[in-house]
């Protein structure tokens, strides 16, 4: 049906049209702070120089060192567990089930070929420039060889739309692919149906005669209950659909269902009613950034001016050649020429005073710092200060930092840990279900899987709490001189375990399970020396009862101790 293949390509057209003044906006600040991403509004040449026009490269460096900074807050470590997400622990059983979830989870995307740690600083540097990070993360569909395929995408190539609960559903990629690449991708095989490819001959004749050149594909990615399919509805209870156009030749050439969708659109803000995202960095830093190069140039000239300041030449006195200003060359005078009139040549001194454009300049490059949140990342530093006025300022400086640092980890951590979870556990990367579910707490069957985050901010934090269990000790020690029941008032246990918790070492922690199992050995250890003592106590008395026999041989009470002490062998205690 070509009108199917007309209402996607009418919608194609409307969103990306819908984004071309933000492109205008985002061109600029590429140009401003990385211009090797500058084609959103012009292609790429490969070859051509990026960085003629910067001459004061404070904003691009400002750019480049926020990035790292965000992927070393976001990525650190182990950065990631699975868990309730309801701040408790887990039994144990439940516990070794979501350390397991977070070591294959971790394997899928840090598997060398998923390629994610390439796609990861990307998608910080997108975010950072142009408040939006595209990404691609699939399944490889490949039952021998299981595992993701991850790429960063360029914002330019990506349009979308929000559902009204602020879901993004339609997603619209202009693929890089070659008319080769078309061929190969798009020819369907011996019994395949035209759902798997329909490449238009126009297309493969291209294949042929520029197999290099760049074919103008769409991929849309839409919920499947909302396409009315072009081929065959092959049926089942697949979400989502997946469908190649070729806008050259108004034909779809490939439509398929898909069990996830393959993209990830993190923003870090918005505009209201807008799904479009953008950096609260480059857009204050853009026109400060114009004004500093603006800045640099007449320092630059007013530095070259001083150091070869133009020179004023009287005309009649220059014979021969002209004026020479090259180091050792000679400009030769008139004999004629009297200098009472003027120097015959003569710099003009025109430079005025350096040091207010270099304050300028170093006030705007602080004012760069504080608008990419490089000041404010800084930890504190300052004279030695106490443990008291330690964890002060860090508590200032977690403060000021974790509304930056949170959203981010929603938007770059969380979506991308949940796709590829969902992906892990259509393909059993986990195992069977029925090994492991059952192992789950009741009330966490059948709940999303949330991740439990961890970031330098965190930690600091952390460290707060075990000053705070310090101080906590120290209070309590002179209480107890006082009054030996003031530890009753205060959960030393649980106080230990958040302190403990605080050096990341929280699977020291024993579950309420191993808890109470120790807890009862220590019942038993403790019941069983008690029985030991009073067996001891036996036998002391067995040996005094002996020492009396040996007084009362004879004696008529000689056959009761006797039997006494048989009793007590009997009993296994004694000799």
């Amino acid at each position: 049906m070509a009108s199917n293949a007309d209402e996607l390509i009418r919608k194609i057209q409307r969103a990306f049209a819908r984004r071309a003044p933000l492109d205008a906006i985002r061109q600029e600040h590429a140009l401003q702070f990385a211009p090797d991403l500058a084609y959103f509004t012009e292609d790429a040449t490969e070859g051509e120089p990026y960085t003629t026009h910067i001459l004061d490269p404070t904003g691009a460096i400002a750019a480049r060192t926020l990035t790292g900074q965000i992927g070393a807050m976001l990525r650190s470590g182990e950065y990631f567990e699975p868990g309730l997400g309801d701040g408790r622990r887990p039994n144990i059983r439940a516990k070794r089930v979501f350390e397991h979830m977070g070591r294959v989870t971790r394997a899928i995307l840090y598997e060398s070929r998923a390629g994610y740690r390439r796609t990861a600083t990307m998608a910080d540097r997108n975010m950072v420039l142009f408040g939006e990070a595209p990404m691609l993360i699939e399944d490889r569909y490949n039952p021998s060889d299981p595992g993701i395929r991850t790429r960063a995408i360029h914002p330019s190539k990506m349009a979308f739309e929000d559902d009204l609960d602020g879901v993004t559903t339609m997603h619209f990629h202009r693929c890089d692919y070659t008319y080769r690449g078309c061929a190969k991708l798009f020819t369907r095989k011996l019994g395949e149906g035209p759902e798997y490819g329909n490449c238009h001959p126009e297309m493969l004749r291209r294949a042929r005669d520029t197999p290099d050149h760049m074919a103008n594909v769409t991929r849309v990615v839409m919920p499947r209950k909302d396409y009315e399919f072009e081929y065959r509805n092959p049926g089942g209870n697949l979400e989502w659909v997946s469908i190649y156009v070729d806008m050259e030749n108004r034909q779809i050439i490939r439509e398929r269902p898909l069990r996830h969708n393959p993209y990830v659109i993190p923003r870090w803000q918005m505009l209201p009613g807008k799904p479009d995202g953008y950096s609260p960095c480059t857009i204050f830093a853009s026109p400060l950034d114009a004004r500093m190069q603006q800045m640099y140039l007449s320092m630059v000239e007013n530095a070259e001016k001083q150091a070869d300041p133009p020179v004023k030449i009287t005309a009649d006195a220059v014979v021969r050649g002209g004026v020479d200003l090259r180091a050792g060359g000679v400009t030769h005078v008139s004999t004629d020429y009297d200098e009472k009139s003027g120097k015959a040549l003569e710099p003009i001194q025109i430079g005025g005073d350096m040091r207010i454009a270099m304050e300028a300049i170093r006030d705007a490059r602080l004012t760069m710092g504080d608008i990419f949140y490089l000041n404010q990342l800084q930890m504190p530093e300052g004279v030695q200060k106490t443990a008291y006025e330690t964890a002060i300022l860090l508590q200032e400086w977690v403060r000021k930092n974790l509304p930056l640092i949170e959203p981010l980890e929603d938007e770059l951590n969380v979506r991308v840990l949940d796709r590829v979870f969902e992906i892990g556990l259509s393909n059993d990367a986990f195992g069977p279900a029925e090994e492991w579910v059952g192992e789950l707490p009741e009330e966490a069957r059948g709940r999303d899987v949330k991740w439990e985050l961890s970031n330098p901010l965190r930690d600091a934090q952390s460290a707060k709490d075990g000053v705070e269990y310090q101080r906590t000790l120290e209070f309590l020690a002179p209480a107890m001189q006082l009054d030996p029941e003031a530890a009753q008032s205060i959960n030393l246990t649980q106080a230990l375990e958040d302190a403990v918790a605080t050096t990341g070492r929280s699977h020291w922690i024993h579950s309420d399970e191993e808890k109470q199992a120790r807890i009862q050995a220590l019942q038993q250890a403790q019941q069983a020396q008690q029985e030991m003592e009073m067996i001891k106590d036996g036998s002391a008395a067995v040996k005094n009862a002996g020492m009396g026999l040996s007084a009362m041989a004879g004696s008529p009470a000689q056959s009761d101790a006797r039997g006494l002490a048989e009793m007590l062998r009997g009993r296994g205690v004694g000799a």
